[in-house]
This record gives structure tokens, C-alpha cells and sequence, in this order.
């Protein structure tokens, strides 16, 4: 694990935290155990999907991308399948506007 440095202390023991056994860290406030498969599909199983809100000016026919295609990039902080990563590094310079577009012609098409 890399050092982050953060302009706020943190308060943790870090060093307290690594010389500790993974059997005596309790983490109440996480909702299961990432590591258990049982417990991961249990915390899912009652997950609902639902579609993101669709604008008045959407569902009224008018297009979302007319008059955000000459804006600037808005930098967002995404969490993306290793899949797709590779996917997109791989068609070389400007993967991400390759990403952008694919959304795009993702939301024409829906």
C-alpha cells in the first residue's frame, strides 16, 4: 500500500493498524465481508436497478447532446470494468474521447 499524503490528518495509528492480526481489525461499519462470496451475492441480492432521471427537455424529444457537443469536458472521477480499460488504452491516443463518444452514441441510440 502506497503513503497518501492528504492535507488533513487522518488520526489513524497507521503503524498500530499494519502490526495488527487481520483477526483483531473490526470494521463494524462495513457491510460485509468483500472476500466472502456468500456475503457479497447476500448484500446484493436485494439491489434494485433503476434508470438514471431523464430530463424534461429529454422526454419531451429534445436532444441532451445538442447543446452539450460544444461544451468543455467536465473532469469526473469514474469507475470502469479492466475490460473496457484495456479496450479503449489499446485503440491508442485519445481513449477517453473514445470512451466520451461511445456514451454519446449510447444515448442517441436509447
Amino acid at each position: 500500500m502506497s503513503a497518501q499524503r492528504t492535507s488533513k490528518a487522518s488520526g489513524t495509528d497507521w503503524d498500530r493498524l499494519r502490526d495488527m492480526p487481520d483477526e483483531e481489525i473490526v470494521a463494524d461499519d462495513v457491510p460485509y465481508d468483500p472476500n466472502d462470496p456468500e456475503a457479497v451475492a447476500a448484500f446484493w441480492s436485494g439491489a434494485q436497478v433503476s434508470a438514471p432521471a431523464v430530463s424534461k427537455r429529454a422526454s419531451e424529444g429534445a436532444s441532451d447532446l445538442a447543446e452539450t457537443d460544444t461544451e468543455e469536458t467536465v473532469l469526473v472521477t469514474l469507475r470502469l470494468s479492466p475490460q473496457v480499460i484495456r479496450h479503449f488504452r489499446a485503440t491508442g491516443r485519445e481513449w477517453q474521447t473514445k470512451i466520451d463518444e461511445a456514451l454519446k452514441e449510447w444515448i442517441r441510440g436509447r
